[in-house]
């Protein structure tokens, strides 16, 4: 996987969002700014090549205030054993 985000993302910050996505793999797009310490702007464009790429699948569309829900669906289906999303 590692090599598989660096090579979507070519992001130097590559292990800093594998980690993220390890440690919380459903989230709200603004928590996983906030956790990465990753500039805002950075985040929006490896969150789309992540969506685009089928790493990351959306959960939750964003509505006015209200962020969107994101998961790793990979490592969330590898934890429940079985296909969730």
């Amino acid at each position: 996987m590692k090599t598989r985000v660096s090579d979507i993302t070519h992001s130097q910050y590559s292990p800093t969002i594998l980690d993220a996505l390890f440690d919380r793999p459903v989230f709200q797009s603004a928590d996983f700014n906030a956790r990465s310490q990753i500039p805002k702007p950075t985040v929006t464009a490896v969150l789309k090549k992540l969506k685009d790429a089928g790493i990351l699948q959306v959960i939750r569309e964003s509505s006015g205030s209200r962020p969107a829900v994101l998961a790793f669906v990979e490592l969330v289906n590898q934890a429940e054993g079985r296909k969730v999303f």
